[in-house]
């Protein structure tokens, strides 16, 4: 199952909406808490949603889903009828997949994976080389942001964001410990060098990123809603 992000939302964009990220830090969390089988359910949705999208086939996910139990069949996205318009609605950014949600999703996954076999330590590779072919040549290297808005031609996301290779490092270093196999720790240090790369000792912190990312992370987290789990 997907834990809704806001279950007291009633309508909306909001109303059901099961954020990628919310329900892969609250799997982690529940296996620190020693409830591996809460978050073996959570684990569980995720690999089905791998391999049941209603269009993609590739090894991505979304950044978010409808909450509550999978069933079979196409995993659920969320939506809301809008009365002025007179029909169903979905949100761009929730159909869309960006690499730092896919490396959450993975350190989920890796996560569970330590008591409970391969399957899900599987998953978290497939999740991997998806997100590998966003590695970018330009400057110093690193992985750009995925893609945002709705099939078949989503918007190719070109900026870099510090956030998101962060998280990439973590996600691709624990998956070459996890396999054994060192094309993950090289895609782990690209990621980790373009991060070292965006420190500016002037301010004593790092940049957001490159190329728009300043700009467009800026109104991204203004707008985002953030979860409460």
């Amino acid at each position: 199952m997907f834990l809704p992000s806001y279950p007291t939302v009633e309508t909306g964009p909001l109303h059901g909406a099961a954020y990628l990220y919310d329900n892969a830090v609250a799997a982690i969390a529940l296996v620190g808490c020693g409830e591996q089988d809460k978050a073996y359910r959570i684990g569980s949705a995720i690999l089905w949603a791998i391999d049941n999208d209603r269009t993609w086939h590739d090894g991505r996910l979304r950044n978010a889903y409808a909450g509550g139990l999978v069933a079979n069949g196409p995993v659920k996205l969320p939506g809301w009828w809008d009365n002025t318009q007179n029909k169903w609605l979905e949100d761009r950014y929730q159909v869309g997949s960006d690499v730092g949600n896919m490396a959450w999703a993975m350190l989920a996954l890796l996560s569970i994976d330590v008591n409970t076999g391969s399957r899900f330590r599987d998953g978290a590779a497939r999740l991997g080389a998806w997100v590998a072919q966003w590695a970018d040549t330009r400057g110093t290297g690193g992985f750009t942001g995925g893609t945002f808005g709705h099939e078949p031609t989503p918007e190719v996301r070109t900026w870099k964001s510090t956030e998101h290779n962060t998280d990439l490092a973590a996600a691709f270093g624990l998956l070459a410990i996890r396999t054994g196999d060192s094309r993950w720790r090289d895609k782990a240090m690209v990621a980790e060098y373009f991060v070292n790369t965006m420190w500016d000792p002037g301010c004593a912190c790092f940049a957001a990123g490159l190329l728009k990312t300043v700009s467009r992370i800026i109104r991204f987290w203004l707008w985002m809603p953030r979860s409460g789990l």
